[in-house]
Parts: C-alpha cells; sequence; structure tokens
C-alpha cells in the first residue's frame, strides 16, 4: 500500500512539474484566438462581430413591394508569439485581423461586392496561475494600433480609418498535453477609432470610443 501512495505521489509530482515547465523562463508559446471587436456600423463594419469573431447570415427587407437581399460574412482572428521572462510571465505581440464581405444578391444588382478589412498589431502580457495538474488561470493585458479599410462608395480606391484597442482578460487554459492548451475566458476591450472629413474648407477630425466584453476562445502551443 506505502508503495503505491509512493507512485502515485511520483506521478503527480512528475505530472504537476512537466505542466510548471511549460510556462517556466525561456519557453515559447504561439496562440490563435477569437477576435471580437465593438466597433460602431458607422466605421464601415456591418456589427460588431458576435462572442467568437464569426459569423455568416442573410439580411432581407422589402419596401414598397421592392424586395432586396443582402449576405455577409465575418471573421476574426487574434494571433500571438510570446516569450516567457520569468517562471509563467511571459511578453509578446498580439496581431488582430479581421474581415468582413458583404454582397447585395438583389435581383438586377449583378452581386455587387463590399468588402471590409481592419488590421491591428501590438504588445501583449500573460500571467499564469497554476490551478490543478492539468490547468491554469491566465490573466492579460494588451494593446494595438491599425487601420480599418473600406471602400469608397462611387469610387474605386478605398478609405482608411485609423483605430487602437486597449484591454485585458481573465480565463482557463486546459492542458490535454504538455505542450497544448485550449484557453476559455473572458475580455475586454475599448476601441478609438480617429477619422477626418471637410467641411466649408475645415478639415474636423472625429473620434469614437466604444468598449465591451466578449467571449474570449482558442488555443496555445508551447515550446
Amino acid at each position: 500500500m506505502k508503495k503505491v501512495s509512493i507512485l502515485v505521489s511520483v506521478i503527480l509530482l512528475t505530472t504537476i512539474c512537466a505542466l510548471q515547465a511549460q510556462t517556466s523562463k525561456g519557453t515559447f508559446m504561439l496562440g490563435l484566438h477569437n477576435f471580437s471587436p465593438n466597433i460602431p456600423q458607422a466605421n464601415g463594419l456591418l456589427a460588431p462581430t458576435n462572442a467568437l469573431g464569426l459569423s455568416f447570415g442573410t439580411m432581407k427587407s422589402e419596401d414598397g413591394g421592392d424586395e432586396s437581399e443582402i449576405s455577409y460574412s465575418t471573421i476574426g482572428l487574434n494571433g500571438s508569439v510570446h516569450y516567457f521572462v520569468i517562471d509563467n510571465l511571459s511578453v509578446g505581440l498580439n496581431l488582430n485581423f479581421l474581415n468582413q464581405k458583404l454582397k447585395d444578391k438583389t435581383a438586377g444588382n449583378d452581386d455587387d461586392e463590399y468588402k471590409v478589412n481592419l488590421f491591428m498589431a501590438g504588445p501583449e502580457l500573460r500571467y499564469y496561475i497554476p490551478v490543478t495538474a492539468k490547468s491554469k488561470i491566465y490573466v492579460s493585458g494588451s494593446g494595438a494600433v491599425g487601420s480599418i479599410k473600406t471602400p469608397s462608395f462611387g469610387q474605386d480606391d478605398t478609405e482608411t480609418t485609423k483605430i487602437s484597442r486597449f484591454g485585458g482578460g481573465a480565463g482557463l487554459a486546459i492542458f490535454p498535453s504538455q505542450n497544448f492548451s485550449i484557453d476559455i475566458g473572458l475580455g475586454y476591450g475599448a476601441f478609438i477609432t480617429k477619422d477626418n472629413y471637410t467641411f466649408g474648407g475645415a478639415t474636423i477630425e472625429t473620434k469614437d470610443t466604444n468598449s465591451g466584453v466578449t467571449l474570449d476562445v482558442g488555443f496555445s502551443v508551447f515550446f
């Protein structure tokens, strides 16, 4: 009985040490999570994406007997590269990408397509707190800057709007294997968009701030 207890203790200790090594100093981490920006329709997006950063659907409307149909798709991704400077604390770079397509399928409109692209990049910090032999709580903070590109109506060029973001989050990292985690949590983000336009010969700058909480889902690889 004593030998069994010793064996179980050794196995448990080995598992905990292996899990600790995954977030130890000198380790690299690659992550891929959803990206769900809270940005108003005025900045080109049909609407903020849902909690998973993915949305597909169709909008139909009828006005005085005239029917219109628009299909849309949105994909938002957040990729990151991290390095653990000390045990359980990593610093890295996060890349936010969002693509949205709207296609006018109304009869006679020849499937006109409207695209919006958003790209952001910036620093990120993440800290892990061991909970069990196969799970850790993580807390993070990040910021990013970038732009939203939308087509100019009636023209062939595109309009560019500057955008910045800051926020953070917390969640649970579940380790089904030694070098892989499934991450589930909540994230908060505040998005600031700036744009300029000319009115009456004067240049006017606009600034909008939008914030919200979204579901944070993804995975990470440690090596």
